[in-house]
C-alpha cells in the first residue's frame, strides 16, 4: 500500500508497504525515479521518501483536476512516460550504432570478441557505449512490462 500523508512544514512523506503481486508496486527504481523527478524531494530512507509541498503539489494537482483518480495512478502515469521516453531514447542511439558499423549489437560483440591481433580502440569503446544502451534499454522496456501487466 502506498500511503502519502503530510508531516510538517509542506513535508510530505510517501510510505510504501509489501503489497501482493497483482496490486501496484514502488521499487527502489521507482523511487530513484520519482526523486530524479522532483529533485526537491528530501532524502530516500528504507521505504520511506519525504517530499516537499512544492514537489508533491503538481501530482495532487493532477488529481485534483480529475485527470487521474488517485496518486498512485498519476505516479504509475509518470513512470511510465518515463519509461517509455527512455526506451524511445535507447532505441534511437541504438540504431545510430547500427547505422554506423552497419550490423546488429550480437554481431558487432562477435567481431569484437572474435578480434585476435589488433584491437580498435574506437571500437571496443563503442562496444561498450552500445552494450550500455542494449542493458537500459532493456531495463525500461522491463519497467514498463511490469507496469502494464498490472494493468491486465
Amino acid at each position: 500500500m502506498i500511503q502519502i500523508f503530510l508531516i510538517k512544514n509542506g513535508i510530505f512523506a510517501l510510505k510504501v508497504k509489501q503489497l501482493p503481486a497483482s496490486s501496484f508496486e514502488i521499487s527502489s527504481a521507482h523511487l530513484y525515479l520519482i526523486a530524479t523527478l522532483y529533485p526537491v524531494a528530501g532524502e530516500i530512507m528504507s521505504d520511506t521518501v519525504e517530499v516537499s509541498r512544492d514537489a508533491f503539489e503538481p501530482i495532487a494537482l493532477l488529481v485534483k483536476e480529475g485527470l487521474f483518480k488517485n496518486e498512485k495512478d498519476a505516479l504509475k502515469s509518470l513512470v511510465l512516460d518515463q519509461a517509455s521516453s527512455k526506451i524511445r531514447h535507447f532505441d534511437t542511439k541504438i540504431r545510430e550504432m547500427q547505422a554506423k558499423y552497419k550490423v546488429s549489437f550480437e554481431e558487432f560483440k562477435e567481431h569484437i570478441e572474435s578480434r585476435k591481433k589488433s584491437e580498435s580502440f574506437e571500437e571496443w569503446d563503442d562496444f561498450i557505449i552500445w552494450e550500455s544502451y542494449e542493458s537500459a534499454r532493456r531495463y525500461w522496456a522491463d519497467v514498463e512490462a511490469r507496469l502494464k501487466g498490472q494493468n491486465a
